[in-house]
């Protein structure tokens, strides 16, 4: 078993995706650039703080791993900085589209090239509202690795291990599609620490960066 390390303090400059579709960094009043968020927490505890935001983030894969708090996994996504020993890490939930559309497209990214991830959210011709992130690499946009559109029926059927929908999935109820997408994602999330750059590092994680569902969903 290898082993696992937790620091006593945040090595790196932490970004978190909230329901906007932007990159947050939580920084100090006096930072150039930064701009004042009110919020209220799921339990209607108000605030404000002071956050840098950022529409997309750039640069090569360093490492990747997952932080298991209180509101679930959360992955963490390290892109080299600047300094050799201050990296750019993204936290994602999970259970978020953001973390789980990262999940899909990951096996399709070439580590040895720069990447750009650009996070979005908006609202649909139906009224719904789509998110999660588009990654680049050479100005081509990679695809879902887990999904393959089917010719004859124009949609997406799960393919490398994705789980099938069992027969009759067009009367299942909430409770039904909740288990389906429990069982993909821990597919996602098992083969997420399969990947070459996985660390079982535990970061010490900015609370501020460490959201739930209910956070990106509000």
């Amino acid at each position: 078993m290898s082993a696992k390390i937790t620091y006593d303090t945040p090595k790196g400059i932490f970004f978190s995706v909230l329901s906007d579709g932007k990159f947050h960094q939580k920084v100090t009043q006096d930072t150039q650039g930064a701009v004042l968020r009110e919020y209220e927490t799921s339990d209607g505890t108000k605030g404000t703080k002071y956050e840098l935001v950022a529409q997309s983030i750039s640069g090569e894969l360093e490492s990747l791993s997952i932080y298991e708090g209180e509101y679930g996994k959360n992955i963490l996504v390290a892109l080299k900085g600047e300094k050799e020993d201050m990296p750019v890490v993204v936290s994602l939930s999970a259970q978020s589209n953001y973390g789980e559309d990262f999940m899909k497209k990951l096996p399709n990214i070439d580590v040895k090239k720069e990447v750009k991830l650009v996070p979005y959210s908006f609202l649909t011709e139906n009224g719904k509202t789509k998110k999660g992130i588009t990654i680049y690499q050479d100005e081509v946009k990679l695809q879902d690795y887990y999904h393959e559109e089917n010719k004859k029926t124009k949609k997406f059927d799960p393919v490398n291990g994705y789980p099938e929908l069992e027969k009759g999935f067009e009367k299942w109820d909430s409770d039904d599609w909740k288990l389906y997408f429990g069982k993909a994602r821990k597919v996602l999330v098992e083969n997420f620490k399969k990947h070459e750059l996985y660390k079982e590092e535990i970061y010490t994680v900015p609370v501020e960066t460490v959201v739930s569902k209910k956070d990106i969903d509000f």
